[in-house]
């Protein structure tokens, strides 16, 4: 599939002009095709950036986005208030006008997908042969019929206004969004909606609270998948394994279970990008189950991905290991990975490549 990055610079600080063109330039001399929107202002950098044969600049003034042409008075609009030195209302209207200038970009190229790039992204890695590795695996796709957007930790959900609208909700990151061109305007269409909803009440939050929302309202529009503030958010193609392991009834009954996962898992964490854990007993004792959610739940609050699946049924080996099976698919499927990047690892070290047993 052919692509073009999207991205745009408006100077909201002269004094960080150097470092955030810095960061772009990393992505310009891959030589990726890429449309730039930058501030009028910097029009003078004009001769500096036609240098470069895949890069095409196109200048655009602050006042003729879409939301500061909806604004009376700025200093009437509310926004949530985490951080007033960053998240200020030009921050917010910026972050908001990421689908409005994909649309855009549709009028000056066609490429099977468009895909945003906030302009000083590359900061968060320094592994720039990952990144490149990964977009050029992208080129080879063609089954892509979702729009991809990298995800944080946060469950999929419906925000209500107070929600929406009083803190960042990590089910997006944000920085990247790789959007098939067939449904640019769909995203456009429904991004508008609730922004605008909101901005007729006075008020603008994250953009990627309004994509929870439009997640949540549109079954089929957004692909999410878990990664993080790092080199993860372009790890889309990267192999993941899931170690699993699973425990019978006479098994999980035992007292010292905790401390038998405690051990699976400190022995595997730094092999692994996920634990499935499954228990299958016909009694559920619900101390040992609730000490061994606890500690799951532990894993989570660590910012490791963790999950704890109970079956109720006699434990018959042909039985787990169906279950084994299902739970390991559904789990990859919630985190958002492909399965045929994924494995499941169990303890004793056999692979089980995850495409093909759905």
């Amino acid at each position: 599939m052919t692509f073009t990055f999207v991205t745009s610079y408006f100077e909201f600080d002269a004094a960080k002009n150097n470092f955030y063109f810095k960061q772009f330039y990393k992505l310009v001399i891959m030589n990726f095709p890429i449309i730039l929107f930058l501030d009028y202002n910097l029009k003078y950098k004009l001769d500096e950036l036609n240098q470069f044969n895949n890069l095409k600049v196109i200048l655009i003034k602050w006042e003729d986005l879409p939301i500061n042409k909806k604004i009376i008075n700025i200093e009437d609009i509310q926004i949530p208030c985490n951080n007033h030195s960053k998240d200020n209302h030009k921050f917010l209207i910026l972050m908001n006008s990421k689908v409005h200038l994909l649309k855009e970009a549709k009028k000056h190229i066609i490429s099977d997908l468009l895909i945003w790039i906030d302009f000083g992204c590359l900061k968060i890695t320094n592994d720039l042969v990952h990144f490149r590795k990964n977009f050029i695996k992208l080129q080879e796709e063609q089954n892509l019929n979702k729009i991809l957007i990298p995800g944080g930790f946060c469950s999929k959900t419906y925000l209500d206004e107070s929600t929406l609208i009083s803190y960042v909700f990590w089910r997006f990151l944000g920085g990247i969004i790789i959007c098939p061109h067939n449904l640019i305007d769909k995203f456009d269409e429904e991004n508008n909606k609730l922004v605008f909803e909101l901005l007729d009440k006075n008020i603008i939050t994250y953009e990627v609270n309004i994509f929870c929302n439009i997640e949540f309202m549109n079954e089929n529009l957004i692909h999410y998948y878990k990664a993080d503030h790092n080199s993860g958010m372009f790890g889309f193609y990267d192999v993941k394994r899931i170690f699993f392991d699973s425990y019978n009834n006479s098994i999980s009954n035992d007292p010292n279970l905790v401390n038998s996962v405690s051990q699976f898992v400190n022995n595997n964490k730094y092999k692994c990008d996920a634990f499935c854990l499954n228990i299958v007993n016909d009694k559920h004792n619900l101390i040992i189950h609730n000490n061994i959610y606890d500690y799951m739940q532990s894993l989570k609050d660590m910012n490791c991905n963790a999950k704890l699946n109970i079956d109720g049924k006699k434990y018959l080996k042909e039985h787990n290991e169906k279950i084994l099976n299902i739970n390991l698919i559904d789990y990859c499927n919630e985190l958002g990975w492909f399965l045929e990047y994924t494995i499941g690892v169990s303890s004793d070290g056999n692979e089980i490549p995850l495409q093909g047993n759905d």
